[in-house]
């Protein structure tokens, strides 16, 4: 059977391969001195440890473990770490394990660290939980980050969407009032239109009315003048004088139908144009108000996406407390376990050497 100096000396020598990261060294730790050391100051040394353990091994080399000796303000000399190592009786060779430094800092003795006082198939079982519900923590952190970044990217569609609405529904009364502003505007005009074109009409005739009069009369006077200078006066000098009048009088009219026909254009024109103004508008407010419908059905597919996260979130971190509560649970069984085989042990011992005391006690007698 092997020997507690024996065993403790086993485990001693081999606690880097069974502990391989500053994680399972802290909880090692914990389960033999647990009850007189806290919790939290254990976590906050490996927490300091972490920090320069580059490797994530749990053990730093000597310029790591210096800059730690460094930043808790100690003296950053070989030195130091020779001291630390030689304070719980074992041989400096370089480098410093986080056990060592734990057992330096918390005055805990090496030997009651390694001595075996608990089933090798429970630390195991402890070991495996421990690092299940550190991996589940870290997804359920991961995860939790996550959801809050996907929620406040969906705020801001959210807000972004609401304002988009927003312009769009007043532009879109802009554009009402301005497509009734329009239609007040075109049916002036094109009421103002058949007036101007009612007064052309009757101006136009009045003109041809007086042209006429005045054609009329010039002929006439000049018929009269022919007639007193010469009573010779042929028709042909009437002819002339007649067409020269008619022809003023045609000159009068194109100018006058040359004018209206330019005022209708430009009219028509600026109808068209404007026509076109307004529908060009109306398409575009309509594909934007299509782009806006899609990146609303985005933004609800995006909340619906973060509700469904959360969700699941919430179930993860369900999850999170079910696993430590089993590993809660599992970690007292184990505690009560080691108690009891250490009472146990002691119970063995004693009878062991009452017996022996009875033994000798028989024997001295014989």
């Amino acid at each position: 059977m092997q020997s507690d100096d024996e065993a403790w000396k086993e485990s001693a020598a081999t606690w880097r391969e069974r502990y391989p990261n500053a994680d399972l060294q802290a909880e090692f730790f914990l389960l033999k001195f647990g009850a007189d050391i806290a919790r939290s100051r254990v976590i906050e040394l490996r927490d300091q440890f972490k920090r320069f353990d580059s490797r994530k091994r749990g053990e730093l080399e000597e310029h790591e473990a210096l800059r730690l000796l460094e930043a808790r303000g100690e003296a950053r000399t070989y030195t130091r770490l020779q001291e630390i190592v030689q304070s719980i009786g074992l041989e400096y060779k370089g480098g410093l394990g986080f056990l060592e430094w734990l057992c330096a800092v918390l005055e805990t003795s090496w030997i009651k660290l390694h001595m075996p006082s608990i089933d090798p198939d429970v630390i195991l079982k402890l070991e495996a939980l421990a690092e299940e519900a550190e991996k589940i923590i870290q997804e359920m952190r991961a995860a939790k980050e996550e959801a809050i970044a996907q929620s406040e990217e969906v705020l801001k569609l959210t807000e972004e969407e609401e304002r988009r609405r927003q312009q769009a529904e007043h532009e879109a009364q802009l554009q009402r009032a301005m497509s009734r502003d329009a239609a007040r505007k075109k049916k002036a005009a094109e009421r103002k239109l058949k007036e101007d074109e009612e007064k052309k009409r009757q101006e136009l005739e009045r003109l041809r009315q007086k042209t006429q009069r005045r054609g009329l009369l010039g002929v006439a006077g000049k018929f009269e003048v022919a007639m007193t200078l010469s009573k010779d006066s042929t028709e042909e000098n009437m002819r002339r004088v007649k067409a020269e009048a008619e022809a003023r009088r045609q000159a009068k009219l194109a100018e006058i139908a040359r004018k209206e026909q330019e005022i209708r254009e430009k009219e028509a024109a600026e109808a068209r144009a404007k026509e076109d103004e307004l529908r060009a508008e109306a398409e575009k407010k309509l594909l934007e108000a299509e782009r806006l419908a899609e990146e609303e059905r985005k933004a609800e597919e995006a909340r619906r996406l973060a509700q469904e996260e959360k969700r699941k979130a919430k179930e993860r971190e369900e999850e999170e407390r079910r696993l430590k509560e089993i590993y809660e649970a599992e970690k007292r069984r184990a505690e009560r376990e080691v108690k009891r085989k250490i009472e146990e042990e002691k119970r063995k011992r004693e009878e062991s050497k009452r017996r022996l005391m009875e033994r000798a006690t028989a024997f001295q007698k014989k």
